[in-house]
């Protein structure tokens, strides 16, 4: 259970205000992170398409290699 939190009227306003910018900034703060996030995901599907490239043209220089030597 909590406890009421007291606050001088003239002060009130204030911390209205204050917890008004920090919900903001926790809002923001999210999209933010939302859009890492994203950008994340791109840069690894790009990363394993590159790494399958890779694989792809090593497996392509080794049967053209294979094929020189029969």
């Amino acid at each position: 259970m909590t406890a009421p939190v007291f606050v001088k009227i003239d002060r009130y306003a204030e911390v209205e205000n204050t917890l008004k910018e920090i919900k903001m900034k926790i809002e923001e703060a999210k999209s933010i992170l939302g859009q890492l996030d994203e950008i994340k995901a791109k840069e690894e599907h790009e990363l394993a398409t590159w790494h399958e490239e890779l694989s792809q043209m090593e497996d392509k220089i080794s049967t053209v290699e294979r094929s020189m030597t029969q």
